[in-house]
C-alpha cells in the first residue's frame, strides 16, 4: 500500500503497477480542504447576562495557534448601537480543547450593564488544514453585537453540560478533557437557556464510572 500526503487542492492521478506483470490500476485523488465559517455564536440578543459566555463554533476544526494569535480576536464595548465608536475589552481568546478547537472562547469578567458590544474574528484564522475563515460579513473578518440587560445581577445556573459529552477511549493510559458548561433559564436571548460564563464557577468533578472493574 502506499500513503498519499495533501499538499495543495486539486486532482491527481494515481497509478499502481506490478513490479513483474506491469500490470497497472488506476485511481483518482481530489484534494478539496473544508472552507471553515463560524456556524453559531453567542451571545446574540439585547439582554445579555452580564455574566454571560462570549464564543463562537466553527463547522470544522481551526488551528488554535491561530485563533490565539495577536488581533485573531477581540471584543470591544460601543459607546451606542451603532458600534462605530469602540473600546477595547480582551484580546484574549482561547481554545478549551487544543487538539479539537471547533469553538473560540473570551476570557472576560462580568459585562457592563445596558451596554452593547461588538466582538471582531479576523478574517486570517485558519483551519488545521490551513484554510483561512470564509463567510466574511465585517471587512476582512465577521463580527456580532449584543447588548447586555439593564441588571447587574447575575444569571443564575439552570442546566450544565459536559463537553463532549460522548467519548471513546480505544487505548489503557489514554486521556480525555472535559469541559463544565453552565446554561441559565430559557429567556429571549436563548430559548435553551444562554450560555454563561462557566470559568466564574467552581466545579467538583466525580469518577466519571464507579464500579468494580477500575473502569476509569
Amino acid at each position: 500500500c502506499a500513503v498519499a500526503t495533501p499538499l495543495a487542492e486539486g486532482v491527481t492521478d494515481v497509478t499502481a503497477t506490478e513490479d513483474v506483470s506491469e500490470v497497472s490500476g488506476n485511481g483518482i485523488l481530489t484534494i478539496d480542504y473544508t472552507d471553515p465559517y463560524i456556524l453559531n455564536y453567542w451571545p446574540s440578543c439585547d439582554e445579555a447576562c452580564v455574566n454571560a459566555q462570549i464564543g463562537a463554533s466553527f463547522n470544522i476544526k481551526m488551528e488554535p495557534s491561530s485563533i490565539q494569535a495577536s488581533d485573531a480576536a477581540k471584543l470591544y464595548s460601543c459607546a451606542n448601537e451603532l458600534c462605530l465608536s469602540l473600546t477595547l475589552v480582551s484580546d484574549s481568546a482561547f481554545c478549551l480543547d487544543q487538539t479539537n478547537c471547533d469553538s473560540i472562547y473570551f476570557s472576560t469578567g462580568n459585562l457592563l450593564t445596558d451596554t452593547f458590544y461588538r466582538v471582531m474574528i479576523s478574517g486570517d484564522v485558519v483551519s488545521t488544514s490551513g484554510v483561512p475563515l470564509t463567510r466574511l460579513n465585517f471587512g476582512s473578518g465577521y463580527s456580532w453585537i449584543f447588548s447586555t440587560k439593564d441588571s447587574s445581577e447575575e444569571c443564575a445556573v439552570s442546566r450544565a453540560t459536559l463537553d463532549p459529552n460522548d467519548v471513546t477511549l480505544s487505548a489503557i493510559g489514554q486521556t480525555q478533557s472535559f469541559v463544565g458548561e453552565a446554561f441559565g433559564v430559557q429567556d429571549d436571548c436563548s430559548t435553551s437557556g444562554q450560555r454563561l460564563n462557566s470559568y466564574s464557577y467552581d466545579w467538583t468533578w466525580e469518577n466519571p464510572i464507579i464500579d468494580d472493574t477500575d473502569v476509569a
